[in-house]
């Protein structure tokens, strides 16, 4: 599969990354004066906390949305995840909109044997974006 979110493994070693999920403090925290304060490390953010990133310019190399679900595609937020310079990390059951999508790396679910990881196995946990965005943030070396 071309874009394979695998040529990133170890790209931000030693790094500290900043996963941002969809709850509510999110908000506060991105509205807050401590915000500025992340914006050197690199940001992961999860589906729609995307939203409160739209007033930054963040560079493409230290941002990254991620998500599992191609209904985001539906969201109003998608068509300003569309316009961002954010590397877009998305579960390989995006691939039919590829043609459409721009800077995207595509990632398959992490084979597992009765709930079981297999860390050797080249893929990301899967069972929510969330957790994709924890795997995600330990391969690429925070």
């Amino acid at each position: 599969m071309n874009n394979n979110y695998i040529v990133l493994k170890n790209k931000h070693k030693g790094k500290i990354a900043i996963i941002l999920g969809a709850g509510p403090s999110v908000y506060n925290l991105c509205k807050s004066n401590y915000f500025e304060r992340i914006l050197d490390h690199i940001i992961i953010s999860v589906n729609s906390a995307f939203m409160t990133l739209t007033e930054f310019d963040l560079n493409s190399d230290k941002h990254y949305w991620i998500s599992n679900d191609t209904l985001c595609r539906r969201w109003s937020y998608w068509k300003d995840i569309e316009k961002s310079k954010c590397s877009k990390v998305v579960r390989d059951s995006w691939w039919k909109y590829r043609e459409t999508m721009t800077n995207t790396f595509f990632f398959s679910p992490r084979p597992t044997s009765e709930g079981v990881v297999n860390f050797k196995d080249i893929g990301l946990c899967y069972c929510s974006s969330c957790v994709s965005a924890l795997d995600f943030a330990i391969q690429i070396g925070c």
